[in-house]
């Protein structure tokens, strides 16, 4: 597995770290913690969106309650993204002259972020006001879903060329050439996994959220014990999805190695390979125990255990490119 960490360590650099391993550990943080809520950011809407429609078609107000305590969080996410972003952006304006074209990317990246905030904190902010105008403040939630997709896949790209640029090879020749997949990109391969991936990182880390907020949002044993199970499972049916994508180009790449012929090294691979889809399978399995629990609140660290493992994908999905 090939890792460029050279566009994460010019964040690091001004700490003055020494020690190699703290400045690996670090490097992967930077790449981990924004994917995972940038991931979280374009997910995180349309779940909040399925319940609220849920609790207006069942009538039932779990749901509701549930829809608005995960709006909060896409809200806050969305908050975060617009400070950290709007940092990046005036970061990368010196290479404004040799580059126009990343820059002009950026900032396009940041008008996604922003205008999802702000939709997303109308959708949270206006949640009684905005009663009797359901369709409006649902559009509000899908339009923010929709900006933290485009905001995502920016992301990517804008990474993806950087990585072209360290290399040595040509920058895009304009800001719209950024958003397209130059030919063989591993571009490609992500947007197979990016809906699962948002999907499931915002679904759990909306599990770990309402585990946070259990006490200050006392709606009682039997809402949690509605709404817990609920959101593991949006998370493990998407990372179920996320894991047959991987099981298929692993078992791809064995088929093509033994084509090769490359027979002392198929074992090898099969095992690699083998290993490689077991560990990403353990999110889906620890969502699962928890999603068929009559206890979820006693699976705190199941839950933390779950998301940890999913949002390490991050790192093989975004440095390796998969």
């Amino acid at each position: 597995m090939n890792i460029d960490l050279g566009i994460f360590q010019s964040f690091l650099q001004p700490l003055g770290i020494a020690s190699p391993g703290i400045q690996l550990a670090l490097d992967i943080l930077t790449v981990i913690l924004p994917l995972t809520a940038l991931s979280a950011l374009a997910g995180l809407p349309f779940i909040s969106l399925t319940a609220e429609v849920l609790g207006q078609l069942r009538q039932r107000a779990f749901y509701d309650k549930g829809a608005r305590q995960l709006a909060a969080l896409a809200a806050l996410l969305g908050w975060l993204f617009t400070l950290g972003g709007g940092l990046l952006v005036w970061s990368r304006l010196d290479t404004a002259a040799r580059y126009p074209a990343v820059v002009q990317g950026y900032v396009v990246w940041y008008a996604c972020i922003i205008t999802a905030t702000l939709c997303l904190s109308l959708h949270y902010t206006l949640w009684k006001t905005l009663r009797n105008w359901r369709l409006c403040h649902q559009n509000l939630a899908f339009v923010g879903g929709c900006c933290g997709a485009i905001a995502l896949y920016a992301g990517l790209s804008l990474l993806d060329n950087e990585c072209r640029i360290d290399q040595g090879l040509p920058a895009a020749p304009d800001m719209w050439a950024l958003f397209v997949p130059h030919y063989p990109s591993p571009l490609w391969n992500i947007l197979y996994y990016l809906p699962s991936l948002a999907v499931g990182l915002g679904a759990g880390l909306g599990t770990l959220w309402l585990l946070l907020r259990r006490k200050r949002d006392d709606y009682g044993r039997d809402y949690y014990n509605t709404i817990l199970p609920w959101c593991a499972t949006w998370a493990r049916n998407a990372w179920v999805l996320l894991w047959l994508i991987l099981l298929s180009f692993s078992l791809m790449d064995i088929f093509l190695t033994w084509q090769e012929g490359e027979s002392p090294f198929l074992l090898d691979a099969a095992i690699f390979q083998a290993l490689h889809i077991l560990l990403w399978a353990l999110p889906a399995l620890l969502w699962t125990m928890a999603a068929r629990s009559k206890t979820p609140l006693r699976h705190k660290l199941t839950l933390i255990f779950a998301q940890s493992i999913a949002m390490a994908f991050t790192v093989p999905l975004c440095l390796s490119l998969i």
